[in-house]
């Protein structure tokens, strides 16, 4: 199952009924805190996948200091509440400020890297927080080639809303799509 898969079978019912993020109903409040790290994935790519990736990169951690913050669970999913939930992205900024690292799960398609929300994330993260998650076999040479090919304006993004909260957004931080683009590359 794709992580949209994942989301539109178990989580959405869930928050359409409770009207709650996931996370909020489904996770008991010893297990809530202010997450370590935010996750930056693509919701096309496999969510086996993406929960195997972050196993491994958090083997051998201590569990109570692990918080992942993964959006298809902290933001409330019901239909039209998503973008209330993230403040027109100032709650994102908050999240990506106070968390330790951005994680970005690459795939070998690198999808992340074609989604205009996963480009935000990325671009709306400090240098030095960012860690790239990438498949195993996947050399450097791949990521940068993708790196270069990134381009906002061409970036997907299936919600109309979304994609003119993103701009506004990214025309307030880097003043363009153009000079985000250029960041990113």
């Amino acid at each position: 199952l794709s992580t949209a898969n994942v989301v539109d079978a178990y989580v959405r019912p869930s928050c359409e009924e409770r009207d709650e993020a996931f996370a909020i109903t489904h996770v008991p409040a010893s297990g809530l805190s202010y997450p370590t790290h935010f996750v930056s994935h693509a919701w096309g790519n496999s969510f086996v996948d993406l929960v195997a990736t972050l196993e491994d990169y958090f083997l051998g951690a201590a569990a109570d200091d692990v918080y992942v913050w993964l959006d298809i669970f902290a933001v409330n999913q019901k239909a039209g509440r998503a973008m209330h939930d993230l403040e027109n992205g100032a709650a994102l900024a908050e999240v990506i400020d106070k968390s330790v690292a951005c994680l970005v799960v690459l795939d070998r398609g690198m999808l992340p890297l074609t989604r205009l929300w996963c480009l935000f994330e990325v671009g709306s993260t400090p240098t030095e927080k960012l860690q790239l998650l990438i498949p195993p076999g996947m050399g450097d040479g791949e990521v940068v080639d993708a790196a270069r090919r990134v381009d906002v304006d061409e970036a997907l993004c299936f919600s109309p809303a979304d994609r003119e909260m993103i701009y506004a957004g990214i025309e307030e931080k880097f003043g363009s799509n153009k000079e985000l683009t250029e960041r990113l590359q």
